[in-house]
């Protein structure tokens, strides 16, 4: 096989990040559709409630009150607020924008008591976050088999001697996915090259009644050799194609799978721009 780099510049794939890795891993027709033919694809609002939870615990951490109850109202108001101003360019069912909706306020509740009940360390609950907070969304850059791997962490604090990394996700289920574990490996590795510190990531679910965090070992190689296998198997599939319909020729969708049989009409009119069907 050809440099493996060479053959990612080649079809505009650099710098990689967790989304475009587990992409491939997971869903091979929408890292075609996506990162090889360059469509954007359309959020969803499951995606969006996912942000806008985000979007309101940062709110909340970042807040100025000094009345809790009002704080968090603010915060939950924002997450709301947020979902609100996209909606207008969903295309799913009513039944469906309604059905996200209406978790933002219970899951956004969740996390910021959580966060209230000591999920970093005792002591004073505001001014632990207050002082040792240090971003969200802190880009973070590394390299895996000599490729350039960006990313943006969720919600990360200093401390003096170690770097906390709490990464939130949404979902209907509490439930692990393989992907999430992959992603906080890639940032562990990240943040400990730049730093003395230890560095800790910890995995966060929340769900409309339930919020915890999930037991995972980040920290075993078996995560990075993983994403290296996959790369090189990109690489491979990369170095027999030169132009994009040559990939999408050996890489179809399953129509079978709910990404295509439930798609979005804009979803669909880009498989069938690609693929004919």
């Amino acid at each position: 096989m050809k440099d493996l780099k060479e053959q990612f510049e080649k079809f505009d794939l650099l710098p990689l990040s967790h989304s475009r890795i587990n992409s491939y891993i997971e869903h091979k027709a929408d890292f075609v559709a996506k990162y090889i033919y360059g469509n954007q694809m359309p959020s969803t609002p499951s995606m969006t409630r996912g942000n806008a939870v985000e979007m309101g615990l940062n709110h909340y951490l970042t807040g100025e009150s000094e009345d809790r109850i009002i704080w968090k109202q603010e915060a939950v108001d924002f997450a709301i607020n947020y979902f609100m101003d996209l909606k207008p360019f969903f295309t799913e069912t009513v039944e469906e924008i309604e059905k996200e909706l209406k978790v933002i306020k219970p899951m956004t509740e969740l996390l910021i008591d959580k966060f209230d009940n000591g999920v970093l360390r005792t002591g004073p609950k505001t001014t632990t976050f207050k002082r040792h907070f240090n971003g969200y969304q802190n880009q973070i850059s590394t390299k895996i088999l000599g490729l350039d791997v960006i990313g943006f962490t969720d919600f990360t604090f200093e401390f003096e001697d170690e770097i906390i990394v709490i990464d939130v996700k949404t979902s209907s289920q509490f439930k692990l996915n393989y992907g999430h574990v992959l992603q906080q490996a890639i940032y562990k590795k990240a943040l400990q090259e730049k730093s003395n510190k230890k560095v800790r990531v910890k995995l966060l679910m929340t769900t409309k009644s339930k919020c915890d965090f999930i037991d995972a070992d980040f920290d075993d190689p078996k995560h990075l050799r993983y994403i290296e296998a996959h790369l090189k198997s990109l690489g491979a599939l990369l170095s027999k194609c030169d132009s994009i319909e040559e990939i999408s020729e050996i890489i179809k969708p399953d129509l079978g799978h709910w990404s295509w049989n439930r798609a979005s009409k804009e979803k669909i009119a880009i498989r069938q721009n690609i693929w004919g069907f």
